[in-house]
């Protein structure tokens, strides 16, 4: 499964709610929350968020991270806050909510279309195109270890038509468009660059999230509001 499965609500507050939902199931998170007004304790992860929401701070003070990973398929807790997928899955009633696609259609049981919200940008400054969504998906079926929901066994194809993505199935299955909408959605001519999209750390990375990275150390990383972000 991929980390990317939230409750409805603004990117911001979904993101944050998801926080809380990994605490309530696992345990092992705290949510400190100035900006939304919630809390939960636990002893292991606290995420804070200053009143103004310009700032995230991601504390452990168990099994400190040595490494800074920030990719998005295998990173550490909280690299979600930064990269958007098609849409939000509320991991309850799996109804979504747009994100990077705006709506989402079955034209028949083997083929499912999401089409694109328009004017997004890349925190770099950079427009996010179809291409870019293309590009992710074939990333997966190249780098199988990506693919943590499994998409690729089921498909046969992802292309663009203009702002549409057409997911072409090999069986039919139309409820695998709750897999495919929660794909974390890379940049192109960023990850086109990345010798093996596995093991890297994309420390510097370029997302469209309403949060960038900020800072790390062992045991806390920092994410800073992204001005360009959509949400």
């Amino acid at each position: 499964m991929y980390h990317k499965t939230y409750k409805k609500g603004t990117g911001q507050q979904s993101r944050l709610a998801l926080l809380g939902k990994l605490g309530l199931m696992t345990g092992v998170v705290t949510l400190s929350l100035a900006a939304c007004g919630s809390t939960n304790s636990s002893a292991s992860t606290s995420t804070k968020a200053t009143p103004a929401s310009t700032q995230l701070t991601i504390e452990g003070n168990t099994a400190p991270a040595t490494v800074n990973n920030l990719n998005p398929y295998n990173g550490q807790f909280g690299v979600d806050l930064m990269y958007n997928s098609l849409m939000l899955v509320d991991p309850i009633n799996g109804t979504m909510s747009p994100e990077l696609a705006t709506s989402f259609k079955a034209v028949n049981s083997t083929t499912l279309e999401f089409t694109l919200r328009k004017g997004v940008k890349w925190s770099n400054g950079t427009p996010f195109t179809p291409a870019d969504v293309v590009f992710t998906f074939d990333m997966l079926k190249k780098y199988p270890a990506l693919d943590g929901g499994g998409v690729w066994n089921q498909l046969s194809s992802v292309t663009a038509s203009g702002d549409t993505i057409i997911f072409k199935l090999s069986v039919p299955d139309v409820p695998l468009n709750l897999s495919l909408a929660s794909v974390p959605i890379v940049s192109q001519a960023v990850w086109s660059k990345v010798a093996n999209p596995v093991t890297y750390t994309a420390t510097s990375p370029v997302v469209t999230g309403p949060y960038t990275f900020g800072s790390f150390a062992p045991t806390k990383t920092v994410f800073k509001k992204n001005p360009l972000s959509f949400e």
